[in-house]
Formats: structure tokens, sequence, C-alpha cells
């Protein structure tokens, strides 16, 4: 049942200083009609990470080494050729920003209608057809009129269906949704999150979540990936991931979050220090400048992403390193 496959992958951004590891040995898989949660900090490599999905990665970015399998197909053995035919019809995005991934320039019902055309192999008429179907599924008020509407004269709320309806307009197998509720107020993020949950049920389609908002993947995934400087620093089960988070950076990441039945909790919790640069990396493990919990053997080695519980993953030395466990620390 798996249908997407990913096996270290690496993508590197080239600059006079240097190959800049962008995303760093990624490894995951993901089953038919499950949705897969990415979450992060910004600048952790979860949207390079799908682009290289998607093998959209510009220049002067590249994807270095790995494998990227979709029912079998190692995308990055196939040409720029199969590729576009691929991208619309098996794979599909919902990126990051509407207003930017919108021409200005064309009306939306436009827009749709050339991504179901050129995928299907529809005529003008059944292309416009079919997109008006596709906005009345998603939920678009008045679609008849909407569809000849340009990008700039519709909501953020509008303008995220539009892009996810242009997205399943041929119903993939893989949806990859990059934020599609960032800067969306919590009502429309509801209905959102509800219309792709009730579609992934219609479809069986499988879900590549990424996003930053913990709320968000506990209510949408069924696994989850936490990514820290492009690498996975913890993989598993999205129950047992937030039932017990093992790597410390998961934890602070959890910590962070308000509760309100934590009624004694002054202020927040905060990881202190920043998001190392990419091209001054810690030697050892990324993360142990801010970690409460590092040791020496943190400073020198890259701990192995290792199986701490069954299906669960994490990359710590505190659960699979030998000079720790000795010390009995």
């Amino acid at each position: 049942m798996t249908l997407l496959e990913v096996k270290d992958l690496k993508t590197h951004f080239f600059a006079d200083s240097g190959a800049i590891p962008a995303v760093d040995g990624v490894s995951f898989s993901l089953e038919k009609g499950k949705t897969l949660g990415v979450v992060g900090e910004s600048g952790c490599g979860k949207t390079v990470m799908s682009l290289s999905v998607m093998r959209l990665i510009a220049q002067p970015g590249k994807v270095v080494s790995g494998e990227i399998r979709l029912d079998g197909v190692d995308l990055l053995k196939l040409s720029n050729a199969e590729m576009c035919d691929l991208r619309g019809a098996d794979l599909a995005m919902i990126f990051q920003e509407p207003m930017t991934s919108l021409n200005p320039v064309h009306r939306v019902g436009a827009q749709v209608s050339e991504a179901i055309r050129l995928h299907q192999g529809l005529t003008g008429a059944q292309a416009r057809a079919k997109a008006l179907e596709m906005f009345e599924l998603v939920g678009i008020p008045d679609p008849a009129r909407r569809m000849w509407n340009y990008p700039h004269q519709l909501s953020g709320g509008l303008r995220q269906r539009v892009m996810i309806a242009m997205a399943l307009s041929c119903q993939p197998k893989l949806l990859i949704a990059d934020e599609p509720t960032t800067a969306l107020d919590v009502t429309v993020q509801a209905q959102i999150l509800d219309l792709l949950r009730e579609l992934q049920r219609k479809t069986q389609m499988a879900i590549l979540l990424i996003t930053h908002d913990l709320g968000v993947v506990a209510e949408m995934a069924d696994q989850v990936s936490v990514m820290y400087t492009g690498k996975v620093v913890e993989y598993g089960h999205v129950f047992a991931v937030f039932d017990r988070p093992l790597h410390p950076y998961t934890q602070g990441l959890y910590r962070s979050i308000p509760s309100i039945a934590d009624e004694e909790r002054k202020r927040l919790h905060a990881i202190s220090g920043v998001v190392p640069n990419l091209q001054q990396m810690p030697q050892g493990c990324s993360f142990w400048p801010r970690c409460e919990k590092a040791h020496d053997v943190c400073r020198v080695r890259r701990p192995p992403l290792v199986e701490a519980e069954p299906g669960h993953w994490v990359s710590c030395f505190l659960y699979g390193g030998e000079e720790v466990a000795a010390s009995g620390e």
C-alpha cells in the first residue's frame, strides 16, 4: 500500500561559498489514503523537500542524491517531459501562497480549465464544465460567477479553494499541501481542513502536509515527521509522537503550544537560540547548541535515526548512542 517512498534525499544549493545542504538525508514513506505531516521551524527544509518531490527545484539548487518513488517509479530518473505529464495528474501540489501561485492576468476559471485540458485531453468547453464542477466541489459560493474573477478579486480563503480545485481536478494519487492554511482565519482554516479530509475520504489520495502548526498535524495526520536543519529528527505515528515526544527539539515544540488546561504556566516555553546557518553548521548534532540535554558526544558526532520504540524513530544519542547509554545519563 506504500504510494510514496523517499530514501536518503539530499538537495543542495550551490553558492560561491560552497554547497548548502537544504535537505540532508531525508527518508520517509506514505501509504495510499494516509496523511503524513511534516513539521518544523521556518528554514528547516520542509518546502525544499516538497519541491524536490515535485522536481521543481530551480537553479542553483539540485537534488544531488537519493530516491523518490511514486507507485514504484523513481521520479528522479524521469525526463522533464515525463515529469510534466505526471504533475497535475498523479502528483499535485497546493503552494504556500496562492496569490503568488495564481497568474494575476488570467481569470481563475481559465487557469483551472487549462490544467484540466492539458492533463485530461478535454475540449475547452468540457474543461470549463469540469472546472465549474470542481469549484462547486470545493465550496466556492456562486461558482459560475467566480470563474470569471481575477485572483486579486478573491479573498485569501477563496484563492486557496481555487488552488485546491486546480490541484484536485485530475484526481491525483498524491497531494502535497504546503502550509495550506497559512494567513487564513481560524474559521476558513477549519473549512479548508474539513474539505481536504472529505476529498481524501472520497478519493483515497495520500496527502503530504507541510506545516509549522502542530495543532493542524494532530487533527489531520496519521504519521508525523519532525525536521530540523534539513534532517528528520523524529518520525512515527502521530499519537506516539504527540503522547511521548522523544527528541529534545520535538519536546520543545510541544511545550511551546499554549494550553487552556495549564492554569499555572505563566509563560510559554521557548527553545533557546536560533536555527544555525546552513553554511556554518555546528559539528555533530545540529541541535546541540540549543539542547538542554546535550552531551559531549553530541558535539562531535551526528546521531543516527534509530527505532527507539516500535514504529517510532528518533535521531538522538539519548536513545541510540553507546557513549550516552554507557554513562547512565
